[in-house]
């Protein structure tokens, strides 16, 4: 098994709990999702490798963040077809 990094980035934060790298930023405007540090809004964010391994393993976390996905996307669908 491959060892990861005390600090990871959001591609690999994504792959460690089964979501896409464009749901990242979804999680962290959620709050499910906390940075290390106070990064700016554009800059590069590091997550907390133990944290992410954590909610790897929180049944009721990786619902919580799936459900927040869902949501998004709906909310994001529905807004298409306003004029």
């Amino acid at each position: 098994m491959k060892m990861l990094p005390a600090r990871l980035t959001a591609e690999q934060v994504a792959e460690s709990l089964g979501f896409k790298a464009h749901d990242v930023p979804t999680l962290v405007r959620e709050r499910l999702l906390v940075p290390l540090g106070k990064p700016r809004q554009q800059s590069v964010k590091y997550f907390a490798q133990i944290d992410i391994e954590g909610k790897a393993k929180d049944v009721k976390w990786l619902a919580k963040a799936t459900d927040a996905i869902y949501r998004h996307w709906r909310e994001s669908r529905s807004g298409e077809n306003l004029p």
